[in-house]
């Protein structure tokens, strides 16, 4: 069973700590930065301050280099079980996640 702690809104990236039991209920604390674009060193500094207030491990989502965890945002959602999807009034599919506004097919 996981919890949310906290979401903060910079310029460029959103972040969110939150914080999952495992299977032994050992507490892990997580501080994704969740980018617009490519992230930038200075960005990349301000999160391992906010992960070290958090007490949390900092992970990057997005597109860049860096000597911290990261992960591309197609590899975050999947992690949290794929796209949300979302069925309109005339019977179009639309992806719900980063980028959702050239993912609609339809049916």
């Amino acid at each position: 069973m996981g919890s949310y702690l906290a979401r903060f809104r910079e310029p460029g990236y959103a972040l969110l700590v939150a914080r999952r039991l495992d299977e032994f209920g050992v507490a892990h604390c997580y501080c994704f930065a969740v980018f617009e674009d490519e992230f930038a060193a200075a960005q990349v500094e301000a999160i391992k301050i906010a992960a070290k207030y958090h007490r949390a491990e900092p992970v990057l989502v997005g597109q860049g280099i860096a000597e911290m965890p990261n992960l591309e945002w197609a590899s975050f959602v999947s992690l949290f079980g794929g796209p949300i999807l979302r069925v309109c009034a005339n019977r179009r599919v639309a992806y719900v996640s980063r980028g959702s506004q050239k993912a609609v097919q339809s049916l």
